[in-house]
């Protein structure tokens, strides 16, 4: 039994040797994505180039954050305006704090 050594796809130089594949996506959201499963299923070498956000950007800066970031916007409304619904919010010092907080996930979400 022979054994066969299966060289890198690094060279000593530090450069990586060129690849073949049946398809490269560039961009990974959700039709690259599924365009890439479909077609590696099938067999085929596939390779995915992103810039970016892996995954695309609904579920890193676009869809999922906006809305946590509209969810808890609508859940401070209506602390906000507790008292139009005849609940009482004295004695709720954290709320400030809880807005305050928001804003910096907000923030953090939008890169700012």
């Amino acid at each position: 039994m022979s054994s066969v050594e299966i060289p890198s796809s690094r060279t000593n130089a530090g450069i990586t040797k060129a690849e073949e594949y049946d398809l490269v996506m560039l961009g990974s959201g959700f039709g690259s994505k599924f365009l890439a499963w479909t077609f590696a299923e099938q067999g085929q070498r596939v390779a995915t180039i992103e810039r970016k956000y892996l995954g695309g950007s609904c579920p890193n800066i676009a869809c999922l954050p906006s809305k946590n970031i509209i969810h808890s916007a609508k859940v401070a409304s209506y602390f906000r305006r507790g008292k139009e619904f005849g609940i009482s919010t004295d004695g709720f010092g954290w709320f400030q704090r809880m807005l305050s907080s928001i804003a910096a996930n907000t923030n953090r979400l939008a890169g700012s």
